[in-house]
């Protein structure tokens, strides 16, 4: 036991507070919760500095050179996106996203979030954020119907028109909207609704 130190007070201490992500850090890339947001630091406001702002460091890693992948059809699009979905695909809604280059090849894949049983809230931000981060020109869209229906509902539309126009200010190309069921998918892009 330390004597006259808090384990507060050791948090605030900055040396420790570094010591301390690493380590969170360490632990969550050996048990793999980590992709391309490695670590996010946060500076503590009553450090001695000439401004008391907080200072946040966040740091873009891929976890190991991937294969390159390069989506040439929506086909070759639902073989990298279908097992990013399969933890629930019957159970919840979730909205993905396929960060691409201008050659197409798959940056990366971010999931933006879970829902319930009908819908999912979709943030163009994290969006807009991850490609910009990764230098993407397009992106592919992507959610499930636990369902199993394969209609494309009005809310599907205005969310996709909403993220397309979006992200167009930033001269990033969304290429497609595909919906996922257990047995099927669906192409926005291949319907002609996008």
């Amino acid at each position: 036991m330390l004597q006259g130190a808090s384990f507060v007070g050791l948090l605030c201490d900055p040396f420790w507070l570094k010591v301390y992500i690493k380590l969170i850090y360490r632990i969550f890339s050996y048990l793999n919760l980590i992709g391309y947001i490695s670590y996010i630091t946060l500076k503590p406001e009553h450090m001695n500095t000439d401004f008391q702002v907080g200072e946040i460091e966040i740091v873009w890693k891929r976890k190991a050179k991937t294969k390159d992948y390069v989506i040439d059809s929506s086909t070759s699009a639902v073989k990298i996106l279908r097992p990013h979905f399969q933890d629930c695909m019957e159970y919840r809604e979730k909205f993905g996203v396929l960060y691409l280059n201008r050659a197409n090849k798959v940056l990366g894949f971010h999931e933006i979030g879970r829902g319930g049983i009908s819908s999912v809230t979709v943030d163009i931000r994290h969006i807009a954020q991850g490609a910009l981060e990764l230098n993407a020109v397009g992106v592919i869209l992507s959610h499930n119907h636990p369902s199993g229906n394969l209609n494309i509902s009005q809310p599907d539309k205005k969310i996709t028109d909403k993220i397309k126009n979006g992200l167009n200010l930033l001269d990033i190309t969304t290429l497609d909207h595909i919906i996922l069921t257990e047995d099927s998918w669906l192409s926005m892009a291949d319907e002609m609704e996008l």
